[in-house]
């Protein structure tokens, strides 16, 4: 299991959807990318986070290194010792500086300097006298500076001070706007300073906390958060990450996003958190919202009339038509069994009633442009069973996916079937039917049966799921268990390739995703498939 739990990892990540890292708090699970805080649009270049003990080297509590989280390994260090390092407090996240012992941290100079415009972000109080001079944040060569003098919080790049305010002995979150006459200072939300003087136009080639370049007027601070951006991050940006940080480091600040921490949610996410019976956790939210939006990113939302995610995190949200929720909700009829992230199970005279009529109720659904499917995690006794099914008397058409002894055997909008190998039930399988000629089954985005049958006319009774309604009544029940279902216009190949991976990488991340646990079997099998044919070849 242990080794299955890593390859899904490895999996995902190299599918490109696994930037997500969920770590605990006091009372609400925080989730963020784990290379850029609150997954905005611009490329985070450097990120020092205190409450990630995990980002220090430490001698006792003396700092040796604070790692960089951006990825781009901007690291800062102390190689000098003890004496001269900052503190750590694991409990607090708090990086400490003590002028009298002239502490600080510094990095290498960066491969490339970052030009103008610059935006900074970080999160320090002042422990010492508020009235000295002391820097808390510069280059490595004098070009930027975060610090305070005479009472007063300034930035400078080469020219002019730029002034926020008086200073004070609380936490703050600093916001720096390096853009030389359009330079901007925020402090907890607020703007303070901007514009008017040309506070200058240096570079940023490092940073050093605690100290000002090449070695004097130390700080007394304590520094818990930096986050650097080599951009003018936009309003709401800036505001997104401000709330972040007034949330994470329990800061009163003016901002729109205190509490939601990472993103706004899309439109039809609120929607669909909005219709549930119970409201999922923080991190489900986030896993809803990016299913969400990577389906309208690709095309695909816009051409479902109901989807359901049946492995939902209650079952009084497991039947809600995430495309129009309160329109097209399933009905659990009879005692169809619920599992939690899992799905619903199929059993003689249960199943589930999407109360959509793809004759009368098709919105994208359309006799020569049509797709509907089930997500299948489990393979059962091969049989008849429909694991989604609708046949019309009057027209003599069916709609359904079927499995016998190592085949598949489909109907769409025709009166006649079509059958292809299939020896395993589990995975996405998608029926399509794009040509009047053509009615296609995918599985795991392979096409396995590709049958040359006219359409008729669309059935006109409601779609079952884990059964076949049977022009008013149900039979061919299924005992497998299903954890999503969905139908609406036709697709293509990209369509389904995409489809499939979003619907992948959500299951993958409840632990119940069944096409990536295929192809890790597959794995385990290819070195006993190589000693069988060096077997062959020896025999031979």
């Amino acid at each position: 299991m242990k080794k299955l739990l890593i390859f899904l990892a490895l999996l995902i990540s190299l599918q490109g959807f696994g930037q997500t890292v969920l770590r605990s708090g006091t009372t609400v699970l925080r989730v963020y990318d784990s290379q850029q805080p609150l997954n905005i649009e611009t490329t985070c270049e450097v990120w020092l986070d205190g409450k990630d003990d995990g980002s220090f080297t430490l001698d006792g509590t003396s700092v040796d290194q604070w790692d960089d989280k951006s990825g781009n390994d901007r690291h800062v260090l102390n190689g000098n010792a003890n004496a001269t390092r900052p503190t750590y407090d694991i409990n607090t996240g708090r990086v400490t500086f003590v002028a009298a012992n002239s502490t600080f941290l510094q990095s290498a100079a960066f491969a490339s300097a970052l030009s103008q415009p610059n935006t900074i972000f970080i999160v320090y109080k002042i422990t010492g006298d508020i009235s000295d001079t002391e820097y808390v944040i510069t280059s490595l060569t004098h070009s930027h500076l975060l610090y305070y003098s005479s009472s007063i919080f300034k930035i400078y790049a080469g020219a002019t001070d730029l002034e926020n305010g008086a200073t004070n002995a609380n936490d703050n979150i600093h916001c720096a706007l390096f853009k030389e006459i359009l330079s901007e200072f925020w402090i907890n939300g607020v703007l303070g300073a901007s514009g008017g003087a040309n506070i200058g136009n240096n570079n940023l080639e490092g940073i050093t906390l605690g100290m000002h370049y090449p070695g004097s007027q130390y700080a007394d601070v304590s520094i818990m958060e930096v986050i650097i951006y080599n951009a003018d991050i936009s309003d709401v940006d800036r505001d997104k990450i401000t709330g972040y940080l007034a949330w994470k480091w329990d800061i009163t600040a003016t901002t729109d996003f205190k509490g939601y921490v990472l993103r706004s949610w899309q439109a039809e996410s609120n929607e669909i958190f909005a219709a549930m019976g119970t409201d999922p956790p923080y991190a489900r939210k986030v896993l809803i919202d990016n299913l969400v939006k990577g389906l309208k990113d690709d095309g695909v939302w816009t051409l479902l009339d109901f989807f359901y995610i049946l492995a939902a995190h209650a079952e009084n949200s497991s039947l809600l038509n995430w495309i129009n929720p309160g329109t097209f909700d399933a009905t659990n009829v009879s005692s169809t069994a619920f599992e939690i992230d899992r799905g619903y199970t199929g059993a003689a005279g249960d199943y589930l009633n999407s109360n959509y009529n793809p004759n009368t109720d098709g919105i994208n659904y359309a006799l020569d442009d049509a797709s509907a499917g089930v997500y299948c995690r489990t393979t059962a006794a091969a049989s008849t069973a429909c694991e989604l099914g609708v046949y019309d008397g009057a027209s003599f058409t069916h709609i359904y996916i079927h499995f016998l002894a190592g085949i598949s055997r489909i109907r769409m909008n025709g009166t006649t079937a079509r059958t292809g190998a299939n020896v395993d039930a589990k995975g996405f399988f998608i029926l399509n039917r794009v040509l009047s000629t053509h009615q296609d089954l995918y599985k795991n985005k392979v096409r396995i049966i590709n049958g040359i049958i006219a359409s008729t006319t669309v059935p006109n009774e409601s779609m079952y799921l884990l059964a076949l309604n049977n022009n008013g009544s149900s039979n061919n029940w299924s005992t497998k268990q299903i954890a999503a279902a969905f139908a609406g216009g036709g697709m293509t190949q990209t369509n389904i390739d995409n489809f499939t991976d979003r619907i992948e990488t959500y299951l993958d991340a409840l632990g119940a995703g069944v096409i990536s646990e295929m192809m890790w079997l597959i794995l385990l099998l290819i070195p006993n498939i190589r000693r069988k044919e060096e077997e062959f070849k020896i025999a031979a």
